[in-house]
């Protein structure tokens, strides 16, 4: 398992753009909180239903973390309409190695306002 939160930030994003649901679970707690433009809900099932609903594609363009609350600025499209591409931003909570909580916001600003994480703590992830 990965020891850092941007390490496990970054497995689960990869699983998620894979549509990789049993990858996408190991870093996920049982209890995982999903928010979004359409709710908040809770679980494996929820996250499961998301992955298989939104067809929601992200390549991560900065990264900013802060003990255990990672947030990443993504370049964002969504296979029912690949030409709607978009700048967005995913606030992750990681606790005991695993994604607690992800959180999309439409811009950067508003994800790190609520993970209490600043412009100053913006990381360079290696490929």
């Amino acid at each position: 398992m990965p020891e850092t939160p941007l390490a496990v930030v970054a497995e689960w994003q990869n699983a998620a753009n894979n549509r990789d649901v049993a990858r996408l679970f190991e870093f996920s707690d049982p209890q995982i909180e999903v928010a979004g433009p359409r709710g908040v809900g809770r679980g494996h099932q929820v996250l499961e239903d998301w992955v298989g609903r939104a067809g929601f594609n992200a390549e991560a363009v900065r990264t900013f973390a802060r003990g255990n609350a990672v947030v990443v600025e993504q370049h964002a499209s969504w296979d029912a309409n690949p030409t709607d591409e978009q700048v967005v931003a995913t606030a992750f909570v990681v606790e005991h190695g695993r994604v607690a909580r992800v959180a999309r916001y439409g811009a950067v600003a508003e994800a790190l306002a609520a993970a209490g994480v600043s412009e100053d703590d913006q990381v360079v992830v290696e490929p």
